[in-house]
């Protein structure tokens, strides 16, 4: 098959994956410090999150364009693909994949720190600090272990030079099905207080609504679960393209989503 569609070239998506996500991000962000400033509220704890999700979103997108689109060979098949330039796309893959991993915490930690902020209920705030907490070891487990993948790391990238590496696959499982949970149960969080609020019942089904809009980041979520089934194909250069994807748009849905309250 590789042979007969050596000539194909998924290049043209690769570009708008990861430019979209730069673009909507910082627009977003942007405009939710701008509606901050307009409205005369201070810049709290959970801007300081999103604006540092956002940076890591960009050099999560800049990293994918940067190590790999042409010259270096994502987007084709892996036989029309030179050693050294596959050796370049896997130091690419590395790096995208820290900086996703934290953009994702960040965004998790910001949409914390917003509830923090918002719901004055003691149990509540309990909750979000022991979530906030998980969160922040799960990340630091995610980030200490993808450093330590492989001894020396150069092994990772370099496939001529002989080390111990872990399984890939199986630690990609646990990240994803670990975040999705955890996504699941941070945008659910909100709703038995919003429920217990002094409003019109219109009001509340609204405000569940709004709160609960960031379950479209976990359907980003599940999606990009079903296509790391496939984590381990030999042509990864052409069949990972669709995993970049997801993996630039699921921080950016949890941006967006904890963006639009603030701006409206």
């Amino acid at each position: 098959y590789m042979e007969a569609h050596r000539d194909d070239s998924r290049v043209a998506e690769i570009h708008w994956v990861y430019s979209v996500p730069i673009v909507a991000g910082i627009l977003s962000t942007a405009f939710r410090l701008a509606a901050k400033r307009v409205g005369r509220n201070g810049i709290t704890l959970d801007d300081y999150l999103i604006v540092f999700a956002t940076i890591c979103l960009v050099g999560e997108c800049a990293s994918g364009l940067g190590y790999g689109s042409p010259p270096h060979g994502m987007g084709r098949h892996v036989i029309a693909v030179a050693e050294e330039d596959l050796i370049m796309v896997r130091k690419g893959d590395y790096v995208f994949s820290h900086f996703y991993d934290i953009a994702l915490v960040s965004v998790k930690l910001g949409i914390l720190a917003f509830y923090y902020r918002v719901f004055a209920v003691p149990l509540f705030r309990k909750i979000v600090v022991a979530t906030a907490a998980f969160v922040i070891a799960w990340g630091i487990g995610i980030t200490v272990t993808l450093g330590l993948v492989c001894r020396p790391i150069e092994a990772f990238w370099d496939h001529k030079i002989k080390g111990e590496c872990l399984h890939l696959v199986e630690f990609t499982y646990f990240t994803n099905i670990s975040n999705l949970i955890t996504d699941v149960w941070i945008f659910l969080m909100p709703v038995p207080v919003i429920w217990h609020l002094q409003l019109q019942t219109k009001k509340k089904l609204l405000l569940c609504f709004i709160f609960s809009i960031g379950l479209a980041t976990c359907i980003v979520s599940a999606i990009r679960l079903t296509v790391v089934l496939g984590h381990g194909d030999p042509d990864f250069t052409w069949s990972y393209v669709p995993l970049g994807a997801y993996s630039a748009f699921e921080p950016l849905g949890g941006i967006l989503c904890t963006n639009l309250p603030i701006i409206w």
